[in-house]
């Protein structure tokens, strides 16, 4: 009989509102009087979670709506927990490529915007993804990663349940001491903070390792009945009742026959009422081994066909491989070897349909990591890229700097005007014409650094102890102000003649009235450049430049308020 041993997940906390029962109507009038966008968006989240047992549209419907006003809202935490909802959905359809994608991309998301405390929740679903794909290995390394972070922020529940993931993956790699270890561990851990569900997990996971491999029933069955009691105590109802099947199956193994049919039908009862299928087949397969144990083999193969046929319904494999096997053994026990073969070829069957399954998801792995290699590899020369521009820029920043700082030396050694006009030719830029903006701004970084000299000057100025050398620092720095104040301006307006020659041929033929200083604002706007740019660059006041667009806009006859200047002008 197989017994269950789950994951245990670690799951964001978050302050979310209750849906009720009729579920879709009483979420739309929930969506309605929520004020804020995230609650909405985590009411949309666990509505897609509530739907995911009952109706797979509507679950998929309110994960993307909830990804949707994440995206339109710019609430990157609520993009990234509905990207990790849709996860887990196709997760659970089996799409295992669209389930590592969406994974994937919270994780980049999470760790571009540094939401760090969701990486342990996308961990545990990228683990959940590979377990499921049997890479029990790929499946280690995210649990391990998970548990490095739970260890830097202290998260003891975190480490735990973590904790128990690599114990149930060294389980299935067959490392079963490894197995009883970790899970031990995270035994202990939630002991210690009274964690109650991690606290009934792991009794319930210990007691499968000791069922499946270790053969001891009377120890599994000590575990189980401990998970029963904290499930009982915290209300757990769907872990109860699998408690419940575990016991049956460890109670029918000790030849408790007559306790092992109590606990079943308890638990079959659950899982038929709350039209859990996947648990009712297995459950009802449990029943039909108790009665071919006692020798009704009427009644076991009423239990197993049941068992069978919902298995069959919901293409449950393992389900139907447990079933047949448990059919066939019943048939061959009634001497029935027509039926009893039957059974025993659909099993070959089903086991080989299994393997060829096994071996799609191996190739979909081999796929996936070839794509996953050959973006790592595009990022990676993206990001060469990049680095190879910003070590140009480092350095091309370094040599101006330098350059600057000689230009300053002879200056303070020389002190002459025509060697500071000299190197100042040295430093300008060969901007090509459709360069313009870029050109202005480092001609204008170029007069804050002027002014930056100048300031110094008139430091050494007051410091110097002679006239000749305060007379020099004075004409240095005459010469710098005049510079800043009007070569800027002066080739700003040389340039832009060159590349927007038409620009003020067309605006005087439709405004003949403009001035030249008129010319000059609808120039800079033209660049786009704004009011504080504009007073920075004239070195007029912000007031004064507003006071000349307000008549500007006068003049070219603009009198909606809702009718932007410069895209007017960038239409002429």
């Amino acid at each position: 009989m197989k017994i269950q041993i789950v994951f245990l997940f670690i799951v964001a906390l978050t302050t979310t509102p209750v849906i009720a029962q009729n579920a879709e109507d009483s979420i739309e009038i929930l969506l309605s009087k929520t004020p804020t966008y995230k609650n909405k968006i985590e009411l949309l989240i666990n509505a897609s979670k509530k739907f995911q047992d009952t109706d797979l549209s509507k679950s998929l419907e309110y994960a993307f709506k909830a990804l949707e006003l994440s995206k339109n809202e710019y609430q990157k935490l609520g993009e990234i927990r509905a990207l990790v909802r849709l996860s887990e959905y196709y997760l659970e359809i089996r799409d295992f490529r669209k389930a590592i994608d969406y994974a994937e991309n919270s994780k980049r998301l999470a760790l571009d915007n540094e939401f760090l405390s969701e990486i342990g929740n996308i961990n545990s679903v990228l683990s959940k993804i590979y377990y499921a794909l049997g890479d029990f290995a790929k499946s280690t390394s995210y649990d391990f990663e998970n548990l490095e972070y739970f260890e830097k922020t202290k998260d003891q529940i975190g480490i735990g349940a973590t904790l128990g993931n690599i114990g149930i993956d060294f389980y299935n790699q067959n490392n079963f001491d490894k197995a009883l270890e970790y899970l031990n561990k995270s035994l202990e851990i939630a002991i210690k903070n009274n964690d109650s569900i991690g606290i009934a997990y792991q009794y319930n996971t210990i007691g499968g390792v000791y069922y499946e491999h270790y053969k001891d029933y009377e120890k599994s069955l000590f575990y189980f009945k401990e998970a029963l009691k904290v499930n009982n105590y915290i209300k757990n109802q769907k872990q109860v009742a699998i408690n419940k099947m575990n016991i049956a199956s460890a109670f029918l193994m000790n030849k408790w026959v007559d306790s092992s049919l109590v606990y079943y039908l308890d638990a079959r009862d659950f899982f038929e009422t709350n039209n859990d299928n996947l648990l009712l087949a297995e459950c009802n397969t449990g029943i039909g081994e108790y009665f071919y144990s006692i020798g009704n083999f009427e009644e076991a193969i009423k239990y197993t066909n049941l068992a069978f046929n919902i298995s069959n319904s919901i293409n449950a494999k393992e389900n139907i491989l447990l079933a047949s096997d448990l059919l066939h053994k019943i048939y061959l026990s009634k001497k029935d070897t027509i039926s009893a073969y039957k059974y025993h070829i659909l099993a070959s069957k089903i086991s080989d349909s299994l393997g060829a399954s096994k071996n799609l998801k191996e190739l979909f792995l081999l796929e996936f990591q070839y794509n996953y290699d050959k973006i790592e590899k595009q990022r990676l020369i993206k990001t060469q890229q990049k680095n190879f521009i910003i070590g140009i820029i480092i350095s091309s920043l370094i040599s101006l700097i330098l350059i600057i700082i000689l230009i300053y030396l002879k200056l303070k050694i020389k002190a002459k005007s025509t060697i500071l006009e000299k190197e100042k030719m040295e430093v300008k830029f060969n901007f090509k014409k459709k360069e313009l903006v870029i050109n202005l701004m480092a001609l204008l970084k170029k007069n804050q650094m002027l002014d930056e000299i100048s300031k110094k000057l008139k430091l050494i100025k007051n410091d110097a102890l002679n006239k000749e050398t305060k007379d020099a620092v004075i004409q240095i720095s005459k010469e710098i102000q005049k510079s800043s104040d009007n070569k800027i301006l002066k080739e700003l307006a040389m340039q832009f003649q060159e590349s927007h020659s038409e620009f003020y041929e067309k605006l005087l033929l439709k405004y003949p009235n403009l001035s030249q200083n008129d010319l000059k604002i609808c120039a800079y706007l033209r660049l786009n450049m704004s009011t504080k740019e504009i007073s920075e660059l004239t070195g007029s006041r912000k007031l004064t430049v507003e006071n000349a667009r307000y008549r500007l806009r006068k003049k070219l006859g603009i009198t909606n308020s809702e009718t932007n200047l410069v895209t007017f002008l960038l239409q002429i």
